[in-house]
């Protein structure tokens, strides 16, 4: 649960930082230029309520203040579409940059996973071994496999006392006449 809510998290921060902040940027750039062009399209209304009663030298001067004007509001359409070829774009490094990471992501849970099943599977198979081997052992009356190694172990060893060879503690001596 907790690292469900860590990789909620996470993700919540990586789709903020990559996608939205940078998506709102644009959204604010878009909005200075179109209140520029809003304040660009009120002085042209006062230019030319003021044409109407303007002389020849005057028109002239106009001629060339409009001339300049245009030349901004070239420039000012230019950036507007440009804004809006990035914000039509969507931004393949950033989508890419996340499957990435998503993909390793999820590539290193399956590797975790399948190397804990491959230590569990192991300790499971060699407890089922030993567990079966004492159970048969008891039910046949033979000796336990400890019992079977030490036997071993002092066949084949140098002089050791049995419980240095397996390690373990031997076992006190029943007899079966008691019974």
């Amino acid at each position: 649960m907790l690292w469900g809510v860590i990789g909620f998290v996470l993700g919540m921060l990586t789709i903020l930082l990559f996608l939205y902040l940078p998506s709102q940027q644009l959204l604010m750039q878009r909005e200075q230029a179109i209140n520029d062009m809003a304040k660009f399209n009120r002085e042209e209304q006062e230019r030319i309520r003021e044409l109407r009663d303007v002389s020849t030298g005057e028109m002239l001067k106009w001629l060339a203040m409009a001339e300049k004007t245009n030349t901004e509001f070239q420039k000012i359409q230019q950036s507007l579409h440009e804004q809006e070829r990035t914000l039509a774009d969507p931004g393949w490094f950033y989508i890419t940059a996340m499957m990435i990471l998503v993909t390793s992501a999820i590539c290193f849970y399956i590797w975790v996973n399948w190397n804990a099943n491959t230590r569990d599977t192991a300790t499971l198979e060699n407890f089922e071994t030993f567990f079966t081997a004492r159970i048969e052992a008891l039910a046949d009356g033979r000796p336990r496999i400890a019992d079977r190694e030490r036997q071993n172990a002092i066949e084949t060893s140098t002089p050791q006392t049995v419980g240095e060879q397996s390690g373990e503690p031997e076992p006190p001596m029943t007899s079966n006449s008691e019974s």
